[in-house]
């Protein structure tokens, strides 16, 4: 599992010459941990992750909130045409990215977004929202309607019902999504090479990108840069593991 990683986490520890060296060996000769503070030097990459996190987490909080609502309504609401918009929603999943690209960029132009990070938010919670609803609702079927009739009976309405008894029964459904999205939208790299002109605005993806020189790469500075990019998505796996094996296990199984 880990052995892809192996030459891209040597390689962050190595000096530039010792690159160079043919054979080519995975054990460095000398560590060199250096690399790790010379590449926050050389590259605003503090910014570039405060840039990152927050159109990450603003993307999979809009996800979620609007996936959920819009999947309560699907699964428990009666109102007509319901199964064929329901088709309908799942049918723009059909629709690659890339095809709405251009349409986005004009509408984003028109209400002048461009290189704002509005521009990477906004778009995100279109594209993820048919997935997001079809995974909710499928999970939210699952879940006993007597629960919800009891709480009728209580004169529970159904913003009550979907806060006090969906929401909660439905945390591995949610904390699967979530991990979805937030994966999503932090590797993204053709929206912000797209959307994004200002450099201080620039994500992970693309600022490393742009670290790459024309003629010269310090491939050593840009592997501890990758790495860096990647422990908080490592670390938000981790923390929310147990949720996520759970969520699509029970996803799985019904629905």
């Amino acid at each position: 599992m880990f052995g892809p990683f192996l030459p891209v986490i040597a390689t962050s520890l190595k000096s530039y010459s010792e690159l160079m060296l043919r054979p080519f060996s995975i054990i460095p000769q000398k560590v060199l941990w250096r690399n790790y503070l010379e590449v926050f030097q050389t590259i605003p990459l503090l910014e570039y992750l405060w840039n990152t996190a927050k159109v990450s987490f603003l993307c999979t909080g809009g996800v979620l909130t609007t996936s959920s609502m819009a999947a309560y309504a699907f699964a428990r609401l009666r109102f007509p045409g319901k199964n064929v918009l329901f088709v309908l929603y799942l049918a723009t999943m059909m629709v690659p990215g890339q095809i709405t690209l251009v349409p986005v960029f004009i509408l984003m132009r028109n209400f002048r977004l461009i290189d704002t990070h509005a521009s990477l938010i906004l778009p995100i919670w279109g594209l993820m929202g048919a997935y997001g609803t079809f995974l909710l609702r499928q999970f939210f079927l699952t879940i006993p309607r007597d629960l919800e009739e009891a709480a009728i009976l209580d004169g529970c309405g159904y913003l009550g019902r979907f806060c006090r008894i969906i929401l909660p029964l439905s945390r591995p459904a949610l904390a699967t999504l979530g991990i979805f999205t937030l994966l999503s939208v932090w590797n993204n790299y053709l929206y912000p090479l797209v959307f994004l002109n200002t450099p201080a605005k620039r994500t992970l993806t693309l600022g490393l990108a742009m670290f790459r020189g024309d003629v010269d790469v310090q491939w050593n500075l840009l592997m501890a840069g990758t790495i860096v990019s990647i422990l908080p998505m490592v670390v938000a796996f981790l923390a929310a593991q147990r949720y996520f094996v759970e969520g699509i296990t029970l996803t799985g199984l019904k629905g």
